[in-house]
């Protein structure tokens, strides 16, 4: 999960501080991110009553639902009660999304010694220059 450098200065999380008017809004949405990302990002299920647990101070959970959704850190799924989608966290974590979507197509693949490369083992400069592969084959006397 990514907080870019400048996150609190952003109009949008400036916002939604000055709108719930509390201390602790950044952690308030490091928990509600938290929730997206254990979902894998897409939708996460955040009935109301669960909004005041993500504040140390006490807050009223509509107010506070509402001022993600009206600064654009939540919004809500059409048709779906306590569904939500956060393009904020989308946009953020534009990588994260990608790795979720690799590791659904099987992730890198891999080569004998485990490490991720290309799968003909040998580096794409020794090929443009011509050069032998290091190893043709499993050597059975290196030790890993």
């Amino acid at each position: 999960m990514m907080f870019p450098p400048g996150f609190t200065r952003r109009p949008e999380f400036l916002a939604f501080k000055q709108a719930i008017n509390k201390p602790d809004a950044l952690e308030c949405v490091f928990s509600i991110f938290e929730q997206f990302q254990a979902a894998k990002g897409g939708e996460a299920f955040l009935p109301l009553k669960y909004f005041p647990l993500y504040m140390a101070a006490p807050v009223d959970a509509a107010s506070l639902r509402d001022a993600l959704i009206q600064n654009g850190f939540l919004q809500q799924v059409v048709g779906k009660e306590d569904r939500y989608t956060s393009p904020i966290f989308a946009e953020l974590n534009t990588q994260l999304f990608a790795a979720w979507e690799n590791g659904k197509a099987g992730g890198r693949k891999r080569t004998l010694l485990g490490a991720a490369s290309n799968q003909s083992g040998v580096s794409p400069v020794s090929k443009a220059a011509g050069a032998p592969p290091l190893r043709d084959e499993y050597d059975e006397d290196v030790p890993f």
